[in-house]
């Protein structure tokens, strides 16, 4: 009879053991688990940052100058140049928004470390009629004695709307009015806007202070 028990208590101690080790098992493989797919998501994170890397580098905004005037602001503080650049911005006397001139421009690139300068009494403009048209490329001529064409006042308001860019890897973005970067294989294209413009002369080329890090 003490066998019978024993063979029996046996029995259900064996039984938890089975079911602990079960139990045992089913949480090493659910903490496995969530373990892989976080690792899974910081290496997909850390390979979006890396491939964001230079794009965050590049910028646009706009500055008044010591001279009193205002002027766009094109910086790549990236080691690497950046390549297929489109940009545009609006002009306004004032702060209304009515009826504000567009400027769309391109350039073959910006290179490494560098800040490019937009001087507003650089730009001309005519009205035409309302249309889809190409970006202007730079340096563009300009017969600055064509019929029509005015210069902007050194006060007149610029405000970025984008720029459209490659980086080293070939990779196309874009960083919009809000400055938020994101990744666009169709960057750039076309605009439209009632205005002819161009910009006399080439834009101001200086070195950064900052280069390589994103403060600054």
């Amino acid at each position: 009879m003490w066998a019978h028990h024993f063979t029996v208590a046996a029995t259900v101690v064996g039984a938890f053991a089975a079911i602990g080790s079960l139990v045992f098992t089913g949480c090493s493989t659910y903490y496995s688990a969530e373990v892989s797919k976080d690792q899974l998501q910081q290496s997909r994170e850390d390979a979006d940052q890396k491939r964001r890397a230079q794009a965050q580098l590049v910028s646009m905004w706009t500055q008044s100058e010591e001279d009193g005037t205002t002027a766009i602001h094109l910086m790549n503080r990236s080691p690497d140049p950046v390549s297929d650049v489109a940009f545009s911005f609006l002009a306004n006397r004032d702060f209304s928004q009515i009826d504000p001139v567009g400027f769309y421009f391109e350039l073959i690139g910006v290179p490494a470390c560098s800040d490019l300068t937009f001087q507003a009494t650089s730009l001309r403009y005519r009205k035409i009629a309302y249309a889809q048209r190409d970006p202007v490329m730079l340096p563009s001529s300009v017969n600055v004695r064509e019929k029509g064409m005015k210069r902007l006042g050194p006060h007149w308001l610029l405000i970025p709307t984008s720029v459209s860019f490659t980086d080293r890897d070939g990779q196309s973005w874009t960083r919009d009015d809000s400055g938020a970067l994101r990744h666009d294989p169709d960057g750039g294209g076309r605009g439209w806007g009632n205005y002819k413009v161009e910009f006399e002369g080439m834009p101001v080329a200086k070195p950064v202070t900052v280069c390589g890090a994103n403060g600054g």
